[in-house]
């Protein structure tokens, strides 16, 4: 499960964005395939999405990387 406030996530490919908008539990997403960006809306200031653990492992890669 994945909690998270409004973002846009860039470097998003097509078939990730469209991927994790089909498994939104709750709240809107739209995703620009000119931009590669996935732009999250949230009115409760959280997101849940079930994802695979591929996914999540690879989330938290970038999420490292771009931390260093």
């Amino acid at each position: 499960m994945l909690h998270m406030k409004d973002t846009i996530l860039h470097g998003v490919s097509v078939e990730l964005g469209y991927f994790l908008k089909q498994h939104l539990v709750q709240d809107r997403a739209r995703y620009s395939p000119e931009h590669e960006a996935l732009s999250v809306e949230s009115d409760e200031e959280s997101l849940s999405m079930y994802l695979p653990r591929e996914i999540k492992e690879w989330l938290k890669k970038e999420n490292e990387a771009a931390i260093r």
